[in-house]
């Protein structure tokens, strides 16, 4: 970056996620039945999400304004968020609920990572509501308004939530904290 080259990993990021928004990626996440497939892409695609977040963070406000090179990073970053955390809205990944530990766990690790990838969440979106009124399902108060009743989430299987519990733990602390 600092010597006028793209970055590599930007690259990566927009070829393997963002040419399709992230599709491919949300339907091994959401339907492939292999744990291990699941966690290895779920780890992978953290620590890429992670590195632009703290590439970005490296920038000072003048190369946030002005270099092209870092525009681009913000926006790769943010269409990798924006495709990520619309997912859950979607029907496939509510159906698959019983998989997304390691989806959790991503979101988690790529927070986690700098307080850049925290800040940005928290200015973004109303985030920590959209967890918890994900977790919520049809007992949600946004449920409430909506025509279409929620797939129920639970029952005999417990759901693999610890790393979303986690998340919002972390995130209500930065939002404290910050």
């Amino acid at each position: 970056m600092r010597r006028g080259e793209t970055s590599a990993v930007n690259e990566f990021v927009k070829e393997t996620y963002l040419a399709d928004a992230c599709g491919h990626f949300q339907k091994i996440m959401f339907t492939c039945t292999d744990t291990i497939s699941r966690q290895y892409i779920s780890k992978s695609t953290a620590l890429a999400i992670s590195r632009l977040f703290k590439l970005y963070a490296e920038c000072d406000a003048e190369a946030r304004a002005n270099d092209e090179k870092v525009k681009d990073i913000y926006a790769t970053l943010d269409a990798f968020m924006n495709h990520t955390l619309e997912a859950l809205k979607d029907k496939e990944c509510l159906r698959s609920w019983t998989r997304l530990e390691w989806y959790f766990k991503m979101l988690l690790e790529i927070a986690t990572s700098c307080t850049t990838a925290a800040q940005y969440l928290l200015e973004r979106s109303d985030i920590i509501s959209d967890l918890i009124d994900f977790v919520l399902g049809n007992k949600s108060p946004r449920a409430a308004c909506e025509a279409e009743k929620r797939t129920a989430m639970g029952g005999s299987v417990p759901p693999p939530f610890r790393p979303l519990f986690t998340l919002v733990s972390f995130l209500l602390r930065m939002v404290h904290t910050g």
